[in-house]
């Protein structure tokens, strides 16, 4: 029932179905788009440094003659893999959390939404300060990448790093027994 009463809708809607050709477009072009398209993403065309949009190159080209298209469509690819991972992860995690808080309710269910209300209510960039924390600053997810923001200034550094203190400080604190104090 549910089923058809969407199809209904969606078939009666124009604004519906042009969004989701639109949709369905970037996504055929970010998947297709690369592999047949003449120019690669890290191809250099030495007579087209930094060109603005022409037949050869729709988007221009970058500094270093790179067609910016083409590296557009890598960029919607990679970003349409990260929201269809983020997706199976929310899904992956956030049904059993339900269903355990569901099933169990009372105490367990209000314990529970107490620790996806803290979550909510942190801020993404203490977050991010945080891992850096426990993971360490050294920590890498890419090979051979040394320093994942180049060219940072020293107050950019200087922040970072104050705020790493301040949350490790935190974190210890918090971690620590409450009859030694360590």
């Amino acid at each position: 029932m549910l089923l058809i009463t969407l199809k209904s809708t969606f078939i009666g809607t124009t604004l519906a179905r042009f969004c989701s050709m639109v949709l369905l477009a970037i996504v055929v072009l970010a998947l297709v788009g690369p592999t047949i398209i003449a120019w690669d993403a890290d191809e250099v065309d030495w007579q087209a440094l930094e060109t603005p949009p022409s037949i050869h190159h729709w988007f221009g080209t970058d500094l270093i003659g790179r067609d910016l298209f083409v590296r557009t469509l890598i960029g919607a690819r990679v970003s349409i893999g990260i929201a269809i991972v983020a997706t199976l992860v929310s899904i992956l995690i956030g049904i059993p959390w339900g269903a355990i808080a569901g099933y169990l309710g009372g105490r367990t269910d209000q314990i529970m939404m107490r620790v996806v209300d803290t979550l909510y209510a942190l801020p993404f960039i203490l977050v991010v300060i945080l891992l850096v924390v426990v993971f360490g600053r050294e920590a890498s997810f890419c090979e051979g990448a040394t320093d994942p923001v180049p060219n940072r200034s020293d107050l950019q550094v200087w922040i970072v790093s104050e705020l790493e203190d301040l949350f490790q400080q935190i974190l210890v604190r918090h971690l620590s027994s409450p009859e030694t104090g360590e």
